[in-house]
Formats: C-alpha cells, sequence, structure tokens
C-alpha cells in the first residue's frame, strides 16, 4: 500500500500489464491535490476532485493501519496526507472544488460551473455539491469550515429535500456509493434525530422489495449492504476505522453469532421507519454516543477504541462478555435529547490546523436578453419527434395547444414510450459559440422526465422528475462551445404512457450578474 501512494509507476511496473495503482500520483504528491485536467477511463468528465478526495480516503485507511502495525512515522506521514480535502475547499463558496491546471478554482457557480451529461467537470458520475460531503476521515473539520453545527445542519437540510437525484443535481445520490455516508453526518452535528428520519426515509423510498427495488446499481452488494446496516440502526461511516455511527434500528429483535461463540444482541421495541431513539444501553449501561467501536459489538471489548489520531474516544463498555446487548429505547417524537451535545459525537481524525488555499469567488451568470428560440409561442414552435433511442420514429401525437392556465404550449402523448424517447425544438438559427446559454421548459402532466440540452457536443441534462397536474419549470445550464446545430429535448427516463403540456420554453444567454444587481 505505501508503495503504491508513494512510487509513481513509470510504465514498466503496471498490474497486470495496464493496471495503474494510483492515476497521476506524481501531481498528489507535488500538489497534494490532482489538478482537473484528464479524464479517467471509467469517468466521462475531468475527475481531479473526486480523484483527490479518494486518494485522500486511502492515505487515511493507510495511517490507520500503520498505526496498528506501531509504525507511527507512517501513520504520522498518511495521517497528514489525509487531509489533502483542504486544498480543494473553496472558502469563498464553501465547497469541495476542483481546481485547474495553475490552481485556480473553477470561475462559476459552485453546482453549475462544468455541468455535462452525466455529472460535474472535476467529479466521477456526480457533482460538487454531493462530493463536498465525502471527507469521513474528518468531518469535524468539514463541518468546521463550512461555519460550525447550525451552517451544516442547514445544508444537509437542503441536500434532503431529493434522496435520489443523479448526478448533476446539487442533492443526494443515494444510488450512487460517494452519497452512502451522508445521512449519518447529522450524527456529527448535534441532530442524530435527522441522521434518523433521512435513513428511514430513504428505506421507505427508495428501496423496495422487488427486482428493481434498489436506487442503483448494486457494484457488488454496495446498495444491498447499506440497506442493511442502516435497517441495524448503524453505519461504518469512516472508512479505516471500526467505528459505527448510530440510528434507530427498524426491526424490534435482531441476533447474531458471531466468530470465537460471541453473540450479539439488538433490542428496539416499536421499531419501525417511524421511530426515533430516546436513549441506549449498552450491556445495561448508559450510552450517549451516536457511535461504537466495531470492537465493542464483537466481544473484542473496546480498548481498541476509535483508531490512529482519533479526536475522541469511546466511553468504556467494560470486560469482554460473551454476549453483546444493546438496548434501544425508540420513541415516535423526533425530539429527543440523546446524542446530541458536542461529546457525544463520533470521532474524527484531525492532523493539526485546518489550512486551505485561497478562495474564490464565483462570477454569477444569469438569464438576459431575448428567447433564443424567438418570440413564437411554445406551442407554436416547429416541435419534432417523438424519435426512441435506438429505434427511430416512434407513434406519438405533437399537439398545439393551452395548458389549464392559458399559457401556449405542445401537447405529447404517446400510450407507451420507451425510456430515452423525446421530442425537441432547435432554435431558428446557430447559437454563438463559446457563450454560456440557460434553457428552461414548464412541464405537466404524467411521465417521469427531464429536459436536455444538446450543446452540439455532450448533452447538458436536468434532474428527471415526475409529472403530476402542478406545472414544474426544469432548467439546464452550460456552455455552447462552438458552432454546432443545438436542441432543447424533453426526454422520457422510464417506460410507460406519456401526456404531457410543454410550456414556457426558452433558452436564453448567461451573462455575468451586474454588481449592485439583485439578480
Amino acid at each position: 500500500m505505501v508503495k503504491g501512494a508513494s512510487t509513481v509507476q513509470d510504465g514498466s511496473d503496471l498490474g497486470q500489464g495496464t493496471y495503474t495503482e494510483r492515476p497521476q500520483l506524481s501531481s498528489y504528491l507535488a500538489e497534494g491535490y490532482i489538478p482537473n485536467t484528464q479524464e479517467s477511463d471509467l469517468s466521462p468528465e475531468d475527475n481531479g476532485a473526486s480523484e483527490t478526495l479518494e486518494y485522500a480516503g486511502a492515505d487515511f485507511a493507510i495511517a490507520q493501519f500503520a498505526g496498528d502495525l506501531g509504525r507511527a512515522t507512517t501513520a504520522s506521514t498518511y495521517l497528514q496526507r489525509s487531509q489533502n480535502w483542504t486544498n480543494l475547499f473553496n472558502t469563498a463558496t464553501g465547497y469541495i472544488q476542483p481546481r485547474d491546471g495553475s490552481g485556480q478554482f473553477p470561475e462559476f457557480g459552485p453546482t453549475t460551473d462544468g455541468l455535462g451529461g452525466f455529472g460535474q467537470s472535476g467529479f466521477q458520475e456526480g457533482n460538487a455539491a454531493q462530493y463536498t460531503w465525502m471527507v469521513p476521515q474528518d468531518l469535524q473539520g468539514l463541518i468546521t469550515a463550512m461555519g460550525g453545527d447550525a451552517a451544516a445542519n442547514s445544508r444537509l437540510d437542503d441536500f434532503f429535500t431529493q434522496l435520489n437525484a443523479g448526478p448533476n443535481e446539487p442533492y443526494e445520490w443515494a444510488g450512487n456509493e460517494p452519497a452512502f455516508g451522508t445521512p449519518w453526518i447529522y450524527d456529527y452535528t448535534g441532530a442524530p434525530a435527522k441522521s434518523q428520519a433521512v435513513v428511514h426515509e430513504l428505506l421507505d423510498t427508495v428501496y423496495a422489495d422487488s427486482p428493481g427495488g434498489e436506487p442503483g446499481n448494486d457494484d457488488l452488494g454496495s446498495m444491498s449492504s447499506w440497506f442493511v446496516w442502516s435497517s441495524l440502526g448503524m453505519f461504518p461511516e469512516t472508512p479505516g476505522t471500526s467505528v459505527l455511527a448510530l440510528g434507530a434500528p427498524i426491526f424490534p429483535l435482531v441476533q447474531f453469532d458471531l466468530a470465537d461463540g460471541h453473540h450479539l444482541v439488538l433490542h428496539a421495541d416499536g421499531a419501525s421507519t417511524s421511530t426515533y431513539v430516546s436513549g441506549l444501553k449498552v450491556d445495561g449501561k448508559s450510552w450517549s454516543q451516536t457511535w461504537l467501536p466495531g470492537s465493542a459489538l464483537t466481544g473484542v471489548g473496546s480498548d481498541e477504541g476509535a483508531g490512529y489520531g482519533a479526536s475522541t474516544q469511546g466511553a468504556s463498555t467494560g470486560r469482554p462478555a460473551a454476549t453483546t446487548r444493546l438496548d434501544f429505547a425508540l420513541s415516535t417524537s423526533a425530539a429527543q435529547t440523546w446524542g446530541t451535545a458536542a461529546a457525544d459525537a463520533p470521532p474524527s481524525y484531525p492532523a493539526g490546523t485546518l489550512q486551505f488555499p485561497p478562495g474564490r469567488e464565483p462570477t454569477i451568470l444569469v438569464p438576459t436578453g431575448a428567447n433564443l428560440l424567438g418570440d413564437t409561442p411554445t406551442g407554436q414552435l416547429t416541435w419534432q419527434g417523438p424519435v426512441e433511442n435506438g429505434v427511430g420514429s416512434v407513434p406519438g401525437t405533437l399537439t398545439p395547444t393551452t395548458t389549464s392556465a392559458g399559457a401556449s404550449a405542445v401537447e405529447w402523448t404517446e400510450a407507451d414510450a420507451g425510456p430515452d424517447t423525446w421530442i425537441w425544438v432547435d432554435p431558428p438559427t446557430e447559437l454563438p459559440a463559446g457563450q454560456y446559454y440557460q434553457a428552461q421548459i414548464t412541464l405537466q402532466g404524467t411521465g417521469d422526465v427531464y429536459i436536455d440540452f444538446w450543446n452540439g457536443e455532450q448533452d447538458l441534462v436536468s434532474g428527471t422528475i415526475t409529472l403530476t397536474g402542478t406545472p414544474q419549470t426544469l432548467t439546464v445550464q452550460g456552455q455552447v462551445p462552438d458552432a454546432a446545430a443545438t436542441h432543447l429535448q424533453v426526454r422520457t427516463a422510464d417506460d410507460g404512457p406519456v401526456d404531457l403540456y410543454a410550456s414556457g420554453a426558452t433558452i436564453q444567454q448567461l451573462t455575468p450578474e451586474q454588481s449592485g444587481s439583485t439578480g
């Protein structure tokens, strides 16, 4: 591990002839981060920021292993390296953001700059809003950098207003691994009941007892493992340690027969996805902390504690016993005080004073000027389609109409649309190249859909919504890099009937907000 983390491979020592253990390691060693200058073979976007976070997390795991082996110098070195997340924290925006070859943060908004068809530049399959929380080795440091518990809680509250938003929206994407630990961060901010509420909502809404009942690719059992851990009311929050963040079980009784004859019992009368922890006892002793070392559950005892460099160690659970018993007291009220004291939070692993690079205030872009689709009402525009990806033209109707509120609209009806079926409209003339644009459509009706703005090189997409009778406006922003035909599309996300009304279609140029503007 140390060799792979410290020795730049020169091509003669690749694993299986092709595998590079840490791509761009030379930049990481020299700068403390990976410049956002190239894609990996797995990412459609440059992914310097997410790669840096992954390397910092791996460095932390090396520090823990070295600490367990008594190699203090190596442990100290890699604990320090695990703080490289700070090199990408833009203090002007409060987000982890990529830095370019000259060390600059992006020019525009932290959650919009560099959005592509499947994620944001700097991040593999995700965006700054999702990856900013991926600092499990020093969550207290991240929370401090954000302005403290209240500020972090406010951001988390907003983040969880959507639970499976996909790679482009600045909300939780439960279907991808970087988001696995985020629901448990409230345990670190003095609001564990909020972690319990979010975890339970995820268990209820994005998982189901069906063949497709997981929110994303199971990836060798990762999604199903999250479900099992969360159902037990605990989660291994910090890779490289045995720290288990605690929540509320959804089963009244769970029993495990572990190695060496040890027995583990989780007891939670009244457990459901609507209950909150009001108290906890570990082997009969009151336990206020929102975490346990895994060793306390396996019969080894708690001497192992939290690991090398931890900011706090857990209270002792006493001498090892043949059976470990956790007794959760539960309530239907979220107004609980259990685990809310600062000393109750799980440990973080700092390595000295937090230090950050100079921040960069983003240039805020606002839509200005005329609708580049022209003055023609939306229903009278030249809409085309429907076509289905890989199939071509498919049966369906496009009808000029008006909405119940009187807005000009096009109605798209199709009895059984396949996923990735779309209709589209084009600007009457090519959009000037090198400029940034905002595309927007208001939709209502039935179907699971999103909008797609083809910029001549790639699809820039919104999040997916389930349509209702209430109008919902979808927006996409991005650059048209070169002179090319562009298209504004409405696309289906799943198969099924479609009957929707599209109104208020606009494409406008984005220009820097003027000083003193109220936006």
